[in-house]
């Protein structure tokens, strides 16, 4: 259960950078149109295609990592129903207690 949060923690991480970095991208990509297509060189645009196709696998990694973390989650699930089942009650009576005025 501890290998599985740590896996959560892990994709939680990479799916924040991942972010920063489309943003970042965006960001740029945004100056690009604003400039003039004569003035764009073309290095400008292999940078900025090599940038996507990073973000692209990264994001296609992140997808998968997080498949397997899910089919890992069910596996465990499947295997202590009753666990998670008072996990849940448990929860949600924590959770009423809290809203009662």
């Amino acid at each position: 259960m501890a290998e599985g949060d740590e896996r959560l923690a892990a994709l939680k991480a990479d799916a924040a950078k991942v972010m920063d970095e489309l943003g970042e991208l965006s960001r740029r990509l945004g100056a690009v149109g604003k400039a003039k297509a004569e003035e764009l060189g073309g290095e400008t645009v292999a940078d900025l295609a090599r940038q996507l196709e990073t973000l692209r696998s990264k994001v296609t990694t992140l997808t998968g990592e997080g498949r397997a973390t899910l089919a890992e989650l069910d596996k465990s699930v499947r295997a202590n129903p009753y666990v998670y089942i008072m996990c849940a009650l448990g929860l949600g009576m924590l959770l009423g207690k809290a809203r009662r005025p």
